[in-house]
């Protein structure tokens, strides 16, 4: 399975896997009262949205194509989070990511290990604090740069998928809110059409970043 893949299955799969079964098999997790804790706060993550200045639709451009500019904003508001959060919190987010990457087997097929509930939903212990501000940093970039929230996932969508990566549109913060306000949401479907020559182009001048971003990605930053 390749690395894209990976972390397209891995968005999807922490979503689904971790936030519905916490909330329908709580009983496993109770001797971890504290995760439970995390997870509260990993609810308030979408409500922080209506911090977003502007707040007007969004209509995509013809053709679903990136622009150069476009690129350099995301890229900025990256780096916004990635600085903001500092050395010991970003080097938290990288490791949890990456504890959730092992999740899934090494071997090439597209399936998860046979990991208990338990241990996956360990895997966000103390991260709560972390995310909310990582969160926090998001939302000023994207102030910063005069985004509204559809702009902003658009761009991230479109980035992504002109890299590979799968299952882009996938967004913990809102599988959260709609886990905490008792909904069963499923996850979004994807765009499958190729993405233009033009985004796989300008996507390309930024791959090099990517390697720093992923943990944002999995957890939908």
């Amino acid at each position: 399975m390749t690395r894209q893949v990976k972390y397209g299955c891995l968005t999807a799969a922490l979503a689904v896997f971790v936030l519905v079964g916490v909330w329908v098999y709580v009983g496993i997790v109770r001797p971890a009262q504290a995760v439970l804790d995390d997870l509260d706060l990993v609810a308030t993550l979408a409500p922080m949205n209506e911090g977003i200045v502007n707040q007007d639709p969004f209509v995509p451009p013809p053709g679903n194509e990136l622009t150069e500019e476009a690129l350099q904003r995301f890229s900025r508001i990256q780096e916004t989070m990635q600085t903001g959060l500092g050395e010991a919190d970003f080097a938290l987010l990288n490791e949890r990511s990456r504890t959730l990457m092992g999740m899934f087997d090494g071997d090439g097929e597209d399936k998860l290990r046979d990991v208990s509930l338990k241990t996956a939903v360990m895997a966000l212990d103390g991260l709560g604090p972390v995310l909310v501000r990582a969160k926090g940093l998001q939302i000023a970039g994207i102030n910063q740069e005069g985004l509204s929230l559809a702009e902003y996932r658009w761009t991230r969508e479109r980035f992504y998928r002109a890299l590979g990566f799968s299952r882009a549109n996938i967004y913990f913060e809102d599988f959260a809110a709609a886990m905490k306000a008792g909904k069963n949401t499923a996850p979004p479907l994807e765009d499958t059409a190729p993405p233009p020559e033009r985004n796989r182009d300008l996507a390309a001048l930024y791959s090099d970043s990517v390697d720093g971003w992923h943990a944002f990605m999995i957890f939908g930053l």
